[in-house]
């Protein structure tokens, strides 16, 4: 159960990295686009909105971490 476990933990600090890290790209991307002024709206939009989702899937990966968490303190 332990080797679970640590495997689950370290593919949950994976996915959240990444994520974060696609995140801190987007934003530094609309930062950009918004100083110098050469996206459209809709372009400008769609990153939002990327930005957006990508930080909904960030809060989900949490949420589905301690639920991970909890399951495993039951089962010890």
């Amino acid at each position: 159960m332990d080797k679970h476990a640590d495997c689950l933990t370290d593919y949950f600090r994976y996915l959240k990295d990444n994520l974060d890290q696609q995140v801190k790209k987007l934003q530094v991307k609309i930062t950009q686009a918004r100083t110098e002024d050469h996206l459209s709206d809709l372009q400008a939009t769609k990153l939002v909105t990327q930005l957006d989702a990508q930080q909904l899937q960030l809060q989900d990966l949490g949420l589905q971490q301690s639920r991970w968490r909890k399951i495993c303190s039951l089962n010890t």
